[in-house]
């Protein structure tokens, strides 16, 4: 029914992949994809173009929305390198809706990674894939010292590591990084890049009650590090970190 076209990857079928597989898998590493089913998928005819695949185990409507790590998708834009509860394979790429990070830059060089975070603030990072290892990834850190490049490792499990502790995505082994140091030489904590937008200025003064809290006059202008949370926000001035009320702020025009 659906022509004899059948993608493999080491000799596991794609198919298999996407539908024998039936409890919750772990989180995504670059990207997050989910399998969102429309309605040309459903049954309705259409004139769409897709790449075509052998279905297996029934049809994809049967599934629930999933999500994979996609380990390459620049080598062919109609399917992509994923893996699934261990397992790796191709998929379709019509067939998945891509969630991106902001910290993931894909293929950029060592020399352009270095530009891009020269004059960002230390911990200012981002996920790119490795120049001298295709389909592995590399860490690079806007350090005191410099830009720094970290490999990121993979295990058997197919888990990722920098040092000791494994995770089983790129996003953990990032959120864990947030608060456990980068490097073995000097503390240096992943912080994301923050847009000069990322201004604020008090208009009220702002006495902490709590350790933690960011203290400002009115007037001072803000860094805003961390907007996560609708009420309190993370930010700086000059070496002081801290939280401070989002409403004693406004965006800054310099």
């Amino acid at each position: 029914l659906f022509g004899p076209r059948i993608k493999e990857f080491d000799h596991t079928v794609v198919g298999m992949i996407i539908v024998s597989q039936l409890h919750v898998v772990t989180r995504c590493d670059a990207h997050t994809i989910s399998l969102n089913l429309r309605d040309v998928d459903r049954g309705r005819c259409t004139n769409e173009k897709k790449p075509m695949y052998t279905r297996r185990f029934g049809s994809l409507q049967m599934l629930l929305p999933r999500e994979f790590k996609i380990l390459n998708m620049e080598d062919d834009m109609n399917w992509y390198r994923a893996e699934l509860d261990s397992r790796e394979g191709l998929i379709p790429s019509n067939y998945i809706e891509m969630k991106s990070h902001d910290w993931y830059y894909g293929r950029i060089t060592r020399a352009d990674a270095e530009r891009l975070l020269m004059n960002k603030h230390e911990g200012a990072f981002l996920i790119r894939i490795s120049e001298s290892s295709p389909g592995d990834f590399s860490l690079s850190v806007k350090c005191s010292d410099g830009v720094q490049h970290f490999k990121v490792l993979r295990d058997a499990q197919g888990k990722f590591f920098l040092w000791v502790v494994k995770f089983n995505s790129l996003n953990e082994l990032v959120e864990y990084h947030r608060t456990a140091s980068v490097s073995r030489s000097q503390d240096v904590k992943l912080r994301d890049m923050v847009p000069e937008e990322c201004l604020v200025q008090a208009l009220y003064d702002f006495a902490p009650q709590e350790p933690g809290e960011l203290e400002f006059r009115r007037g001072d202008v803000i860094t805003v590090t961390d907007r996560t949370d609708q009420h309190w926000w993370h930010g700086e001035i000059g070496n002081r970190r801290g939280l401070f009320p989002s409403t004693y702020v406004t965006p800054y025009h310099s």
